[in-house]
């Protein structure tokens, strides 16, 4: 073998020497370290990324609220009132908010924004609700208002089911409607039958015609409701909001919602 190709093999010889030298020196450093965002169990986690030094998995599992339809719009130009009736769906059998803060945006028909609701309110795992949002303004404003879009705000904060105590509530009598020269009452007994005093109970009541068609919505908050208790609510709608409407056959329909 010629000097010139001893030279040469030598010389390969090192540079692949010095190449895996170099290559466990470094090696190690181009390997990712585990992470809460590498999709593999790993660093002590109970589940895939969640759970020990992650986010715990009940949290990174938790759907969001479902808001199953467009929210409902019902007005009054006279009065200068228009609502939203929008009914939110907790999908967490385990899961429920003690508080959370929503806003409902009313649109008019150009898609243009008259106005944003702002809210707040807690739901139970498992439970569904109907959030009642409330603007007042000009009879032009109202007027033109001809649809609505939900949205969470702020941080969500999910908690597990065992942080809460969820009472029973019933209709225990009616709800019944009523009219008089100026207004409909939707009225009715509640019935606690919890063993825990509930500080507050909201009660979202919908008049209905005599095809079960929502004609207009209301709500009305029950205060101190005794464990085992009844309490009566009504729910007062100016009749001026069903100018030109018949309401022969029309119905009640109330769902109650007790607050923390």
């Amino acid at each position: 073998m010629s000097r010139g190709t001893k030279q040469l093999v030598y010389g390969l010889f090192y540079v692949i020497l010095l190449g895996a030298v170099l290559f466990l020196i470094f090696s190690p450093k181009l390997i990712p370290a585990p992470s809460c965002y590498d999709a593999i169990q790993n660093q002590g986690e109970t589940g895939i990324d969640c759970g020990g030094p992650c986010i715990p998995c009940y949290l990174k599992e938790a759907k969001p609220l479902e808001i199953p339809a467009a929210p409902s719009i019902f007005k009054s130009e006279s009065l200068g009132k228009a609502f939203a009736a929008v009914l939110a769906v907790n999908q967490n059998q385990s899961l429920g908010m003690h508080s959370f803060s929503y806003h409902v945006q009313f649109f008019d028909g150009s898609n243009n924004l008259v106005e944003t609701v702002t809210g707040y309110d807690n739901i139970f795992p498992g439970e569904s609700k109907y959030l009642v949002a409330e603007y007042d303004g000009s009879a032009y404003d109202v007027g033109r208002i001809t649809s609505a879009v939900f949205s969470v705000t702020g941080a969500v904060s999910w908690a597990k089911a065992t942080d809460f105590i969820v009472p029973a509530l019933s209709v225990s009598a009616g709800p019944t409607l009523s009219s008089s020269t100026n207004q409909v009452a939707l009225t009715g007994t509640l019935a606690n039958g919890s063993p825990i005093n509930i500080p507050a109970v909201k009660v979202v009541g919908f008049v209905l015609d005599k095809y079960g068609d929502p004609l207009f919505v209301g709500s009305t908050v029950v205060n101190d409701v005794g464990s085992f208790g009844n309490s009566g609510f009504s729910i007062l709608f100016p009749l001026e909001v069903f100018s030109g409407i018949d309401l022969t056959g029309a119905k009640p329909e109330v769902y109650l919602y007790a607050e923390e």
